[in-house]
């Protein structure tokens, strides 16, 4: 797997959130293009040691798209509660939350998701996202249904085609 420069969002074993901590964040992307919308990642406190993969449950889905995960290798960039500051740079394993917005989607969707991490340890993310028009879809991507999305634990992403 190739190494990707991306902040993920980690669980550390000392880490604790509150279920009224939502986390707020805001993406933009161009139709029909997928959009790693957050990376999420648990390891050992002393270590940095990749972890099982925490689970994500999609609480409000999208409505002008879908959303999976799929998992990937990253730059640590960030921890939970800033604890693990050491872990800072390092490459870790984890699962990244994929966005796709229907063909002819172009507007503001949003979604809410929880990720759940070793020992009982939540964390709840809203997400807006902007969908802007793009003239070119890049050569073969993938169609994403235009049929909603149903709340529950969030599905894989399909295989990637090259």
């Amino acid at each position: 797997m190739r190494t990707i420069a991306l902040g993920l969002t980690v669980f550390g074993l000392a880490a604790a959130a509150s279920a009224e901590d939502i986390q707020k964040l805001k993406r933009t992307t161009k139709a029909h293009k997928e959009l790693k919308v957050s990376g999420h990642a648990s390891f050992g406190v002393n270590t940095c040691g990749s972890r099982q993969l925490p689970k994500i449950d999609l609480n409000i889905p999208p409505k002008g798209g879908t959303v999976c995960t799929r998992q990937g290798v990253a730059r640590l960039e960030t921890t939970w509660l800033g604890k693990n500051q050491h872990c800072i740079g390092k490459t870790v394993s984890g699962v990244f939350v994929i966005y796709v917005s229907f063909a002819g989607f172009i507007g503001l969707d949003t979604m809410q998701y929880t990720v759940r991490g070793e020992q009982s340890r939540t964390r709840t993310y809203e997400t807006e996202i902007r969908v802007e028009a793009d003239e070119a879809t890049a050569p073969g991507a993938r169609s994403a249904p235009s049929q909603p999305q149903k709340a529950g634990p969030m599905p894989a992403c399909p295989a990637l085609v090259s």
